[in-house]
């Protein structure tokens, strides 16, 4: 076990081990204590510190054989500590590298002083985070001379965040100057000080102003949380904050309301003299501004403020005047203190608002890049439900790669670049593999297959799976009669055949056209062909019996819906102690959600175990496959035959099987139906494409009356066109999702345009999340023309298809130089497979039925990332339970 909650922790302890001993727990590395008792009941005190009283979770004790914890402490890696109040002073953390502090009450000074001599004793010490921390006045000790010298030689970086004074000054005068990086985030309690039992006492800010001089911060975080009330810094306190912390290198600031002297408190001097105590330089040092969400008064005061810095990363967000100062049409009031008059930012309009029109607003655009200061980052704004319309609107503003905020202060390279593209998927694949946390839920739910597989064991199995997807071999199933001609005909036909029947039992007491969910039909569909002709199962979707299997498969689609944002923190759950450990924990979790899916994985890990005994069973027997769906060809029977030279490379375990099994079954069927369903959408949309579709397939089948093939129809130029744009605009997966392993360089095959020149290659280190836009990249003009946001299938047509992409570019997609199936090794191993589905159900249903707009109106939206898009109505978008959806008006032709 290597992270642990005290109150777990605690317990575990109680039930399974001696008391006074901790055996079992000396080995530990990560250890995280929080506070879960409920708060004293009490008669007085400040409403705003409703965790002062909390009982003493770790007291001290005068050895480690009276508290053996202490011994545990003095063992750990990593240390986080969380409204847990502790006494501190004969702790000791020899051998801790990283420590976190938050949500923490000290009773007095006394209380911070124990803990930064217990800091002291860590030398390894290199990530130190304070963050949410008050200190009581301890009224019998001289303020001046409260500190503890902590040296802190290992140091490299340091958090101070939502302090108030009293621990900003203690610390200030204990942390010895050093190599380490400091951010520091200031907040209205910086300016207070508190007493037990009172109300925080606010200070003279120029007494704060003395203590942040003598801190050294390369990023400074200046937050307003007055919420549309009085500042808790006026304008002219504000200036001396800035003033005071003035060799920052990082300047982040949110919902400030800035007139012209605040901006120029933030310029540099074009002289850029030597500082002196008369005439310091300002901001020396200053590579990057973010302004978020704040009102700037005078736009023209803030060019000069960024011309006057070489800034390599700027963000801006807000309401601005549009009008200078001295304007005679502005009608500014200005005050005379340093408090804001509402009149003055009155006539304030959105950062939107202003267009290409506007020089400034178009110079400084160039300046910037978007920033969050959310906990979860621009990630929620990724995986949201209207998520294109806003990484269209990133992309539109700030270039094709930028630079975001990730979860929980991740970092993130979102990027449409074929460049980046080919170094992530193909050329430096190895060091950017999957997230752990899709991988573990892939191998959790599945049971593996080729998405949870290490790159070593990714390149054996894909290249034992490649022949079962070949196009010749695709080409050679061969099952049931089609009815047009006794020949035997592809699985694909027979089981679109089975579609249009169902479909017309349905429509059999209709004359005209009637509504109808079509989801479902494409799903059945997809689910079959997967089956019969990938795995060598029939499903038997349109027989009317319930089969578990697919039912199983369906559920843990809409279970994701709800854990979809759970993902990111499967690695650290991962590593809470043993496979055993971890299933007792889930057994005892209160969520509906996460027991619904256990209990379905449980269904589904039956169901293909199973059907592998089914298969395994025929071979032992030495039966004839050649009846078989698949004709003893598909994936399952291939595996099961390499297993029998056991110990060679190709040999694959009964669990990775499964795996395989579930995961084909699960992507092959949801991105197939989903493809299908959304060219549905589209030509019942734009009739006229749908009527020359369908005279190009009757055309087709008049000439091909006793065809014994389907190549012809796989090749009719309109029925291509049509798959292959819908597949570039609407492709079924919008981001595809990878992550650094090491610090690289990535290159650029569109510049990034700075204030100091054109970047052609942009670093990033170990952890960047790397989102690769499958949609935008699909849709970039610069690639596909101008008019690449159209559906257009006659670009794909004959001659045109030579003008579809840029010439001389390097694009990387495995089809027709789009991102729709990846790129490289780690491609859609099945996009033939897929494609070629979506053509026969096309060329079925189209011939047989026309579909026009329903008058229940449905929208496409994304559950995640790695999650097709799907179709719901729009009724049921708020339900917690909805499913896919997609009504349309069906005719019988």
């Amino acid at each position: 076990m290597s992270e642990l909650p005290f109150a777990i922790l605690h317990s575990l302890h109680n039930l399974f081990t001696p008391r006074g001993t901790w055996p079992t727990y000396q080995r530990l590395s990560e250890l995280s204590i929080y506070q879960l008792r409920k708060e004293r009941k009490r008669t007085k005190g400040p409403k705003e510190y409703p965790d002062i009283f909390y009982d003493c979770v770790i007291y001290s004790m005068a050895d480690e054989r009276s508290n053996p914890l202490l011994g545990i402490l003095k063992s750990l890696s990593i240390l986080r500590v969380r409204g847990a109040r502790m006494v501190w002073d004969r702790i000791k953390l020899s051998n801790l590298v990283e420590l976190r502090l938050q949500s923490i009450n000290f009773c007095s000074d006394a209380g911070l002083l124990d803990f930064l001599r217990a800091v002291n004793s860590a030398p390894e010490l290199r990530d130190l985070k304070i963050i949410s921390v008050i200190a009581f006045l301890d009224s019998s000790s001289n303020q001046s001379t409260q500190s503890v010298e902590c040296p802190m030689p290992k140091l490299q970086t340091l958090l101070l965040q939502d302090l108030d004074y009293n621990v900003l000054q203690i610390l200030q005068s204990s942390f010895a100057p050093g190599s380490y990086r400091t951010t520091l985030c200031l907040t209205e309690k910086a300016a207070c000080t508190h007493e037990p039992r009172k109300a925080p006492s606010r200070i003279d800010v120029k007494n704060l102003c003395k203590v942040l001089k003598r801190i050294n911060v390369d990023k400074l975080i200046l937050h307003d949380d007055s919420d549309g009330k009085r500042s808790w810094l006026d304008h002219t306190e504000l200036r001396s904050v800035l003033q005071s912390m003035s060799i920052v290198k990082t300047l982040i600031m949110s919902y400030w309301k800035f007139r012209k002297e605040d901006l120029l408190a933030l310029e540099r001097p074009k002289s850029g003299g030597k500082a002196n105590k008369s005439s310091p330089v300002r901001f020396p040092n200053l590579t990057a501004l973010y302004l978020d969400e704040v009102q700037i008064l005078e736009v023209e005061v803030l060019k000069k403020v960024v011309t006057s810095h070489k800034l390599r990363e700027m963000s801006l967000s807000g309401s601005f005047r549009p009008k200078p100062r001295d304007d005679p049409d502005s009608d500014i009031d200005v005050d005379t203190d340093g408090s804001s008059s509402v009149d003055e930012f009155r006539d304030l309009k959105s950062w939107d608002y202003f267009g290409d029109d506007d020089k400034i607003f178009k110079w400084l655009k160039t300046q910037t890049r978007p920033h969050s200061f959310s906990q979860k980052g621009h990630f929620k704004n990724l995986i949201q439900p209207n998520g294109l319309e806003y990484q269209a609107q990133i992309f539109s503003k700030y270039g094709p790669t930028v630079a975001l905020n990730g979860f929980m202060g991740g970092q993130i390279l979102f990027t449409m670049d074929p460049a980046v593209i080919h170094a992530v998927q193909v050329k430096d694949k190895d060091k950017f593999p999957r997230a752990k946390g899709p991988t573990i839920m892939i191998r959790s739910v599945f049971g593996g297959g080729l998405f949870a597989l290490s790159p070593d064991e990714h390149r054996v199995q894909r290249k034992l799976l490649n022949p079962v997807f070949n196009m010749k071999y695709l080409r050679e199933c061969d099952s049931t009669y089609y009815s047009h001609s006794s020949p035997q005909m592809p699985v694909f036909m027979g089981i679109t055949k089975q579609a249009t029947n169902t479909i017309n039992k349905a429509l059999i007491s209709s004359t005209g056209p009637q509504e109808v969910d079509v989801f479902p039909w494409a799903t059945a569909a997809a689910l079959d062909l997967v089956g019969e002709a990938g795995l060598g199962y029939s499903f038997n979707s349109f027989s009317g019996e319930r089969n578990e299997y697919s039912t199983a498969i369906k559920k843990v689609t809409q279970s994701f819906t709800k854990i979809g944002p759970l993902v990111l923190l499967l690695p650290y759950v991962h590593r809470l102690g043993t496979p055993a450990f971890r299933q007792w924990v889930l057994d005892l979790l209160p969520s509906k959600t996460i027991q619904r899916l256990r209990c379905v994985v449980k269904l589904q890990n039956e169901q293909a175990e199973e059907i592998i005994r089914a298969r395994q069973a025929l071979l032992s027997s030495g039966s004839d496959l050649s009846s078989e769906a698949g004709r003893g060809r598909d994936i399952m029977t291939l595996l099961m035959k390499a297993n029998e030279s056991e110990g060679s490379d190709s040999y694959i375990d009964h669990q990775s099987m499964i795996g395989h099994m579930n995961i084909f079954i699960f992507a092959g069927h949801e991105t197939t139906s989903t493809a299908v369903s959304r060219i549905l959408d589209i030509l019942a949309q734009r009739l006229e494409v749908q009527i020359k579709l369908r005279e190009e397939l009757q055309d087709y089948f008049e000439k091909n009356p006793n065809a014994t093939h389907h190549d012809a129809l796989l090749e009719l130029p309109y029925l291509d066109g049509i798959v292959r744009e819908a597949l570039r605009l609407f492709p079924p997966i919008p981001n595809l999702g990878r992550v650094c392993a090491e610090d690289t360089v990535l290159p650029l095959d569109y510049p990034i345009d700075t204030p100091s020149g054109k970047i052609t290659r942009v670093p990033i280190k170990k952890g960047t999340w790397v989102f690769l836009n499958t949609v935008n990249f699909n849709r970039n003009e610069a690639i596909w023309g101008e008019k690449a946001k159209e559906f257009l299938p006659e670009r794909w047509i004959g001659s045109k298809i030579d003008e579809v992409t840029q010439a001389g570019s390097r694009l990387p997609g495995v089809y027709s130089s789009m991102m729709t199936f990846g790129s490289g090794s780690y491609a859609c191993i099945g996009f033939k497979f897929a494609v070629m589905e979506i053509k026969v159900m096309l060329a079925e249903l189209i011939t047989h039925f026309k579909f026009e707009p329903a008058d229940e109106e449905c929208t496409w939206t994304n559950i995640g990332v790695g999650f097709p898009y799907a179709p719901y109505a729009k009724k049921d978008m708020a339900k917690s339970d909805k499913s896919p959806k997609l009504f349309l008006k069906v005719t019988k032709l």
